[in-house]
């Protein structure tokens, strides 16, 4: 087998087939890189290629709107799975990095948990189905306002009317709200600047806010690692035995043994993994021998 994956378009995503895939990788960036995903990230994604998973690295269009934008990605996954039935009975994993973590947060935070449908409020239905017990890896999620993405006029387009939708405390709500993501584990570090790191309060740190929340969804508790460094870790194109990063200190890191970091989202994916196994069999255990209404596992 290559060790380097080797990507076809499928509508619009780069997706990176494994012959003996155990599991597929929906991966989203961030607000910037996360336009070339493959390119951006293709030290980390080709890490995860070579430890056994198919990779459909997705770009987003760049708009304040962000539900719109969800439905899309969801429009888009539907689209790339149907063009991948060799992939039917594979788990399927979601990563995200930055700004992509609020895509995959809006798309579990709007499925019913009873139908598996996507049904932001106000918007009827939309014929899509969101992400139910599929398992999720933030990786320093950002969930920032306007003034944040826009700085200099980002209040203006606020008071207008015009800004991010939903912003970060409508966000956060509609996460509260939710009974799921019991199966989302996160990557946060120390140095991060953007979205902040486990130790900063959670008014100031999506981080924080987001362990704050994870706490009491998974009964084996909260799966999170905070590593060295900064918001842009995740970024590394690999040249040969080198991989540059975007990283304000030592940029060229040597390419092999892996990274700290891409070791901790393949050992991660792992845990993921182990988790829905166990949540599936409690499940059947609390509705086994009697009939009842099925739940949730994540």
């Amino acid at each position: 087998m290559d060790r380097d994956p080797r990507y076809r378009r499928i509508s619009r995503s780069l997706v990176a087939s494994h012959p003996s895939p155990i599991g597929a990788v929906g991966f989203y960036g961030g607000n910037l890189f996360g336009q070339i995903p493959a390119t951006w990230y293709d030290y980390l994604l080709g890490a995860l290629y070579r430890a056994g998973y198919t990779i459909i690295a997705v770009p987003f269009g760049l708009s304040f709107d962000h539900i719109a934008v969800t439905m899309k990605l969801l429009e888009e996954r539907d689209q790339v799975r149907q063009r991948l039935p060799e992939l039917e009975g594979v788990p399927h994993f979601w990563v995200g990095h930055s700004l992509g973590c609020k895509y995959l947060a809006l798309m579990e935070a709007y499925t019913d948990p009873h139908t598996a449908a996507f049904a932001p409020p106000g918007v009827g239905p939309t014929g899509l189905r969101g992400t139910l017990n599929e398992p999720t890896l933030l990786i320093a999620p950002d969930i920032s306002d306007t003034s944040e993405a826009v700085p200099v006029v980002g209040g203006l387009l606020d008071m207008l009317g015009l800004g991010v939708h939903p912003n970060r405390k409508e966000t956060q709500q509609i996460i509260e709200q939710d009974a799921l993501f019991g199966l989302t584990g996160l990557i946060s570090f120390a140095g991060d600047n953007t979205a902040g790191n486990a130790s900063q309060p959670p008014e100031k740190s999506d981080v924080a806010w987001f362990l704050q929340m994870l706490r009491g969804r998974n009964p084996e508790g909260v799966l999170h690692r905070e590593l060295d460094g900064g918001h842009l870790v995740p970024t590394g194109i690999r040249f040969g035995d080198l991989v540059f990063e975007q990283q304000l200190f030592w940029p060229i890191v040597p390419a092999e043994p892996l990274a700290l970091f891409e070791q901790t989202v393949i050992d991660m994916l792992d845990q993921l993994s182990g988790r829905l196994v166990r949540a599936i069999r409690r499940v059947g255990a609390q509705h086994s021998p009697a009939p009842a209404t099925s739940s949730p596992v994540g």
